[in-house]
């Protein structure tokens, strides 16, 4: 993450858009067969993740930079929660409250009732849970999280670990990765997606249905556009959506790894995008460069 901080503030952002801009002219369908026009809903400021869209549609979001959990209403952002730490990604769980992977404190829970925040899992099998990055739940309840610690390109000691549900015990799925960031699993649990930032990659690991055992796993896509791959999510026809850090795109491919394009935030907007949450035939972006929320209304068919 704090590679992330420095290439948003010294300028190297207009460049990665520039040839985001390049590359997706070069044989991406454009934005305007997916989505309709990007509409800003909220200014926070900050380093904005871990978009969420409660059931009574109020916006939840984290910001990395002071561990503050925010809610938007009409346009407003107020702070509900702090976790004390450098809040990274966030999802609500089946019990209602909202699970943070904090860089520096681990897994969180904090209740939207009372914004009050407490450690859940700060441990993987004995050792400190340092460098949660982000979270996903399947739909069984079991819950998956990139742990980046201090991975790199050159040092891939980045993982994934799962908290089966009704456990606190989180255990290593998969080691030696290059910055996982990103996660999407299936309702199922069986297939599961993981943004590898510093290779511009998102890998597809097939889970075992009972075990949860990593099965075969590949490379699913090479991103384009900006730095790597963040946030990621499905929709109910398994396509993919992934945020390019840097770019201010939003890309998509279906089931089959067939990119049907891109989403692009306006050229006045921050480029730093990095996650999103869907709610109501639209999706919620995060961009961290300005600390925006943004709308987009999808035109995918299905």
């Amino acid at each position: 993450m704090r590679l992330y901080v420095h290439c948003c503030r010294i300028g190297w952002i207009a460049a990665f858009a520039a040839a985001s801009v390049a590359v997706g002219a070069a044989g991406l369908p454009p934005a305007e067969r997916l989505g309709g026009d990007p509409l800003k809903v909220a200014t926070c400021g900050g380093f904005l993740e871990g978009p969420n869209i409660d059931a009574e549609g109020k916006i939840w979001a984290v910001d990395y930079y002071t561990g503050n959990v925010l809610t938007v209403a009409n346009g407003a952002c107020a702070i509900i929660g702090a976790t004390g730490g450098a809040a990274n990604g966030a999802r609500f769980g089946p019990d209602g409250r909202l699970y943070i992977a904090d860089a520096k404190r681990g897994l969180l829970t904090l209740d939207p009732a009372s914004g009050v925040v407490a450690v859940w899992i700060d441990q993987v099998e004995g050792e400190p849970l340092v460098g949660a990055n982000d979270l996903v739940f399947d739909g069984a309840g079991n819950l998956y999280v990139t742990v980046r610690g201090n991975s790199t390109y050159l040092d891939p000691v980045g993982q994934v670990v799962m908290v089966p549900h009704g456990s606190r015990a989180a255990k290593t799925l998969v080691r030696g990765l290059r910055f996982p960031n990103g996660i999407a699993v299936d309702a199922a649990g069986t297939r599961l997606f993981v943004g590898l930032f510093s290779e511009k990659t998102i890998l597809a690991i097939n889970l075992d249905p009972r075990s949860h055992a990593p099965q075969l796993s590949y490379v699913f896509a090479h991103t384009r556009g900006g730095i790597g791959p963040d946030g990621m999510m499905l929709d109910q026809k398994g396509r993919l959506y992934w945020a390019d850090f840097g770019g201010g795109t939003i890309t998509v491919a279906d089931d089959a790894a067939h990119i049907l394009g891109q989403i692009r935030l306006p050229d006045d907007a921050g480029a730093c995008v990095t996650n999103m949450a869907w709610h109501d035939g639209a999706i919620y972006v995060t961009e961290a460069d300005r600390g925006e929320i943004w709308k987009i209304a999808l035109d995918m068919p299905g």
